[in-house]
């Protein structure tokens, strides 16, 4: 139809194709990386790669692309197999230099991945050199992480979300957010971890994440996991929060946050995930709820969901 209207128009049209890639299978990145070798100047084009590999046959993908796609912004990597737990052999050297080859990249997607340990994720991270927004999503850590100092740190990263993810332990999650000390925006849905009724904190030389969004759904919200969150970030740079616990109840945990944000907080969203929330939670539910919807007059923008 290009071609019809205009045939000026048909290279143009092909080119653009290029932006946005999806390759199912290593086959298909075998020949993908063939033809980037082939006709170099078509991995100029290429915005958005999203990457179906099944086991730890995803970790190939940067020795196979290396240098091919100068301009890439996005990539996402999933794994095919929703049962397939392999996270592969340690990361060798050669993929970390490979990864800061993709020197235009700001955002990376995982998916359905499997990590032996954290510090080995953040390395990769790191290997980035303008990684700014990560996503993890059914993303899999294999050993617990403790609440110790991180031994990597993925400086530019300013944006986190994670959902739909079982972590080993609370621990890691207070590790991922040390290991990312430019964050300031933080999105956590659906995330659970394994045990560990109270974790030891341990204090951080660096000063307190900045973050100015969080966002917190679906998540068992209780006493230890504000603990946490308070020793890790700075709560008077906190702009925008948005609390959606497993239960009503656990609402009284998320006013600590408000409380602690003080007038610094301006935007606030509150509500709960579970439909019989407050047929089960009773009275004491409600009170929690109708206090954090009428205590803070002072927020700007305040909204209730439920």
């Amino acid at each position: 139809m290009c071609c019809i209207v205009c045939k000026a128009w048909l290279p143009r049209c092909r080119l653009h194709l290029w932006a946005r890639i999806t390759l199912r299978g290593h086959q298909e990145l075998r020949t993908f990386s063939r033809l980037l070798s082939k006709y170099r100047d078509f991995g100029n084009h290429v915005v958005e790669l999203t990457l179906d590999l099944t086991g730890s046959r995803w970790q190939s993908f940067p020795l196979i692309l290396v240098d091919k796609l100068p301009k890439v912004q996005q990539i996402c990597s999933r794994n095919q197999s929703v049962n397939d737990d392999d996270q592969g052999p340690p990361l060798h050297p050669q993929h970390l230099t490979a990864l800061s080859s993709f020197r235009s990249l700001s955002t990376w997607i995982v998916s359905g991945l499997s990590f032996q340990t954290m510090a080995s994720f953040i390395r990769m991270c790191a290997a980035f050199p303008r990684l700014e927004c990560l996503h993890c999503c059914g993303t899999k850590w294999r050993i617990s992480t403790g609440p110790s100092l991180p031994l990597y740190q993925a400086t530019l990263v300013t944006s986190l979300h994670i959902s739909d993810t079982i972590l080993p332990s609370m621990s890691s999650l207070w590790y991922m957010l040390a290991a990312l000390p430019s964050l300031n925006r933080l999105i956590c849905e659906f995330v659970t971890w394994d045990g560990e009724e109270h974790i030891s904190i341990v204090p951080s030389p660096m000063a307190s994440l900045q973050i100015h969004e969080l966002s917190i759904r679906d998540i068992d919200v209780s006493s230890q996991f504000v603990d946490m969150l308070l020793a890790v970030i700075d709560p008077l740079a906190l702009d925008t929060f948005r609390a959606f616990p497993r239960e009503i109840d656990q609402l009284r945990h998320c006013a600590r946050v408000c409380d602690a944000a003080g007038p610094s907080l301006r935007h606030l969203f509150l509500g709960d995930t579970s439909k019989s929330s407050f047929k089960a939670s009773g009275h004491t539910g409600r009170h929690h709820y109708s206090y954090l919807i009428h205590s803070y007059k002072r927020i700007h923008n305040r909204q209730t969901i439920s």
